[in-house]
C-alpha cells in the first residue's frame, strides 16, 4: 500500500490532507459458509451498558481527513456462498476514483477493468472468465447516502452497455435501487461474444449477421431478507454464424427470452422463452420453455424437437481437438403441469409425452477415448413412466475415473 499526503497537516493535526492512496495485488476472500456466517464480521459484539451514560465533551476533538483519488491495482476478490450454491471470481481488478471527498455532494470521476469474471451458481456456468471495463462519473450525496450514475461507457467481452439510475444506502443492512440498462448496438456478434466457447481470438473471424436487443432493471430494495425486482428481456432475430474454417453456417437463429421478477420475492420468478429456434443446414431445431414458482410447487411448460445427423455437427461447430461424434437424434417431447403433481402421484394432472430415439450414437475424446456407444435407445415419455422400449451399447469408466491399482 502506498500514500502520498501533506506531512504539514498531519503534524498539526485537525484536517489531514490525502492526496492519493494505492493498494497493490490486495487478495480477498469473502465467504458465508454454511450456516450463514460470514468471514468479514470481524468486530467483536459491544459488551458495554448504556444505562446511564456520561456526557462526553467532544467540541475540542475535530478530526478531519481530505482524499483526491485513490487506485486498487491487480486486485483478486472470490465470493462463496455455500447455503446458495453461488461463487463469483473477479481476477485482476484495476480501479480508481477522483474527486473532492470533503465536499457533502460531488462528482466521483471513477474507471474500473477487469480481466475475468467468472460466475457459478449450483452446477451452471454462468459467466466464464468475462473481460469488462466501465468508466463512470457517480454523483455522490453524502448526506442522503446517495450515488447516482448515467454512462453509456461499458463493456463486457464485446457487449457495450448503457446504465443510468442510483443506489442508496438506507441502513447499515438495507440499500435501495433503481437501475436500467440496455445494449445500444443491434450487433448479434456482440451477444455471441458472452457465450464461454465462442469468445475466442478468432471472434472477430466468425461471420455472423443478425439483429438483437438486450436489456434490463434491478428496482427495489435489498435486505438479509429480501432481494430487488428485476428483469431481463434478450432477443435474437435471423442470426447467422459461421466459423472461419467450417464449411457450413448454423442459421435462421430466433431468440426470445423473459426474466422477471417484480418485487424480489424468488418465488414470482418468471422464464419465459416461447421461442428458440435453429438450423444447421435442413435440420432445425426447436426448444420453448416457461417456468413459474419454482421455490413454492415448480410449474413447467417445456418442449424440444428435433432430428439431426450427429456426425454433421462438426460442420457447423468447432469441437474439442480429438472429439468424435456421431449417430442419428430425432427427438420430439413435451411436458406440462407443476411438479407436486409428479411427487404426489397424481399423474393425470401433469402432461408428458414425447419420444426420444437414438441410432449409433458414437462420442469419444482425447481424455476419453474409449467414449460412448449407443447402438440403439428407444424411449417413450409418459407423466408416470419413462418406458425404454430398446437399449443396446457401450460404456466404459474413463481412466482419470477409475480407482489407482
Amino acid at each position: 500500500m502506498e500514500a502520498a499526503m501533506d506531512l504539514m497537516s498531519a503534524i498539526k493535526g485537525g484536517n489531514i490532507k490525502v492526496y492519493s492512496v494505492l493498494v497493490k495485488n490486495p487478495r480477498i476472500h469473502a465467504i458465508v459458509n454454511a450456516d450463514g456466517a460470514v468471514n468479514w464480521d470481524i468486530m467483536k459484539p459491544d459488551t458495554t451498558t448504556a444505562a446511564t451514560p456520561e456526557k462526553v465533551d467532544t467540541s475540542a476533538g475535530e478530526f478531519a481527513l481530505s482524499l483526491q483519488q485513490y487506485a486498487i491495482e491487480d486486485a483478486f476478490i472470490t465470493y462463496t456462498d455455500r447455503p446458495g450454491s453461488m461463487t463469483l471470481q473477479i481476477d485482476d481488478l484495476d480501479h480508481s476514483g477522483k474527486g473532492d471527498f470533503t465536499q457533502d455532494v460531488f462528482t466521483l470521476k471513477t474507471q474500473t477493468s477487469i480481466g475475468g469474471i467468472s460466475f457459478l451458481s449450483g452446477l451452471i456456468p454462468y459467466l466464464h472468465n468475462v473481460k469488462a471495463s466501465m468508466d463512470a462519473d457517480i454523483n455522490i450525496d453524502n448526506k442522503t447516502s446517495t450515488y447516482t450514475f448515467k454512462t453509456d461507457k461499458i463493456a463486457i467481452n464485446n457487449l457495450k452497455l448503457a446504465t443510468e439510475g442510483f443506489f442508496r444506502l438506507l441502513t447499515d443492512s438495507t440499500y435501495g435501487m433503481d437501475i436500467r440498462f440496455k445494449a445500444p448496438s443491434t450487433d448479434f456478434k456482440d451477444i455471441l461474444s458472452l457465450v464461454p466457447s465462442i469468445f475466442t481470438a478468432d471472434l472477430e473471424k466468425i461471420k455472423t449477421s443478425g439483429s438483437t436487443s438486450f436489456s434490463g432493471y434491478v428496482k427495489g430494495e435489498y435486505t438479509p431478507t429480501m432481494m430487488p425486482g428485476f428483469g431481463i428481456n434478450l432477443s435474437v432475430k435471423n442470426g447467422f454464424v459461421q466459423y472461419p474454417d467450417l464449411p457450413k453456417p448454423i442459421k435462421n437463429i430466433q431468440l426470445v427470452v423473459d426474466v422477471t421478477n417484480p418485487d424480489g420475492v424468488p418465488d414470482h420468478t418468471v422464464i419465459n422463452m416461447p421461442q428458440a429456434h435453429l438450423e444447421m443446414d435442413s435440420a432445425p431445431v426447436d426448444l420453448r420453455l416457461l417456468v413459474k414458482t419454482p421455490v413454492s410447487d415448480l410449474y413447467v411448460d417445456a418442449a424440444a424437437k428435433a432430428k439431426l445427423d450427429l456426425a454433421t455437427v462438426n460442420q457447423f461447430y468447432k469441437l474439442e481437438p480429438g472429439t468424435k461424434l456421431a449417430g442419428l437424434l430425432d427427438a420430439d417431447i413435451a411436458a406440462k403441469g407443476f411438479l407436486s403433481a409428479i411427487e404426489k402421484s397424481q399423474y393425470d394432472k401433469f402432461d408428458a409425452q414425447g419420444a426420444i430415439i437414438l441410432k449409433n450414437m458414437l462420442y469419444s475424446s482425447k481424455d476419453y477415448p474409449d467414449g460412448v456407444k449407443v447402438n440403439e435407445l428407444q424411449a417413450q415419455f409418459t407423466p408416470k413412466n419413462l418406458n425404454v422400449k430398446q437399449f443396446a451399447g457401450q460404456y466404459r469408466e474413463p481412466t482419470s475415473m477409475q480407482p489407482a491399482k
